[in-house]
């Protein structure tokens, strides 16, 4: 097998890593058969692993760059960590959504973005007049004194169960 001039050196480190898999496979099989008799013997003794030895100057100065390059992002990964846990920590999405929205979805208050006229406020009230009606009322700015304001107000009872109308504005400066 080996003989051949065409043999690739791959193929020869593969053959190797696999036979010594199995040489290794087979010496933990036969370590953890004599394992079990000595456990059984002694139960109350407990084996801890060897203690690691201390890193050498020379190894924390070739890893020195490794540990700058990488840092950005052992920061990153940190920081958000921290924030996760400080906001599941305190509950802060519930506390948040409690301000914003009322127990009886009568009333929401929430953050609105469009990507022509910015980012602003969404206000919904429902119920103010009858118990159909809903005031929508949404204001908007975006850098270059892009904004808009808008007022819908829906379900509008005029005559009892009768005469409904709705009422909108809206205003857009680009």
């Amino acid at each position: 097998m080996f003989t051949s001039s065409k043999t690739n050196p791959i193929t020869i480190l593969f053959t190797i890593v696999i036979i010594s898999g199995q040489t290794l496979l087979f010496a933990e099989d036969t370590v953890q058969d004599t394992t079990d008799n000595k456990s059984q013997k002694d139960t109350t003794r407990q084996s801890f692993p060897e203690k690691r030895r201390a890193r050498e100057p020379w190894e924390y100065i070739v890893s020195a760059p490794i540990w700058i390059a990488t840092s950005p992002l052992w920061l990153l990964y940190k920081g958000t960590a921290a924030v996760i846990g400080f906001v599941d920590d305190h509950d802060i999405p519930e506390k948040v959504e409690r301000v914003l929205i009322s127990e009886d979805g009568s009333r929401e208050i929430m953050p609105d973005y469009s990507s022509r006229t910015g980012g602003g406020i969404y206000f919904l009230k429902k119920g103010l007049i009858s118990h159909s009606s809903e005031l929508k009322i949404s204001g908007s700015y975006w850098l270059l004194h892009r904004h808009s304001i808008e007022l819908e107000f829906t379900n509008v009872e005029w005559i009892r169960d009768a005469f409904y109308t709705d009422i909108n504005f809206l205003y857009e400066n680009d």
